[in-house]
């Protein structure tokens, strides 16, 4: 017998091969179900936060539905493995894991993945991407501007400074102060 092209739902299909040769002693037979590996059929992030603070701790839930075996799940942030994970299998059709996660100010606009993938075949894997959007505060640095030299500055130089900032938000303002506190 062939069965051309198998699919999900010939999961456990019951094949029968029955034979007789007289009327004289019943006919033998002999079943086999069939099992087979199956890919993941769906994956999530579960209410992942539409924004991040930086530096705060994160529980982050993928949910994986229809891998047979259960799917591994596995987190990248762009192409380096997370570690920091508990993974739990629900029941036999579905898998979470959950990514404890504290972002930092270099991990905004990155890309967090979740790869879902059976454990006994080699491409048979689902992923979901989330960007990240993480804020944190205005980190300020000021520097004398290029063109000065700092061991060449004498009294009646003009001189200039830059500042730099970095924020999510973006900045709104900005204000320059003279020998006096910003507070």
């Amino acid at each position: 017998l062939l069965w051309p092209t198998i699919q999900r739902s010939d999961l456990n299909a019951i094949f029968t091969c029955q034979t007789m040769n007289t009327k004289l002693v019943e006919p033998k037979e002999t079943s086999y179900v069939l099992d087979m590996h199956l890919k993941p059929l769906t994956i999530k992030v579960i209410n992942p936060p539409n924004t991040l603070v930086a530096d705060k701790r994160y529980e982050i839930v993928c949910q994986s539905t229809g891998s047979r075996p259960n799917a591994i799940i596995t987190w990248y942030k762009g192409k380096r493995q997370m570690r920091r994970t508990k993974d739990e299998i629900l029941d036999h059709n579905t898998t979470t894991s959950t990514l404890s996660f504290a972002p930092t100010t270099e991990d905004d606009g990155k890309t967090l993945t979740c790869r879902a993938e059976n454990p006994n075949v080699n491409g048979l894997f689902l992923e979901t991407d989330w960007k990240m959007n993480v804020v944190y505060p205005p980190m300020v640095t000021i520097q004398l501007g290029p063109t000065l030299v700092v061991d060449d500055i004498k009294e009646g130089d003009d001189v200039y400074f830059e500042c730099h900032v970095r924020a999510n938000p973006d900045w709104k303002k900005l204000q320059w102060f003279h020998n006096v506190s910003s507070g």
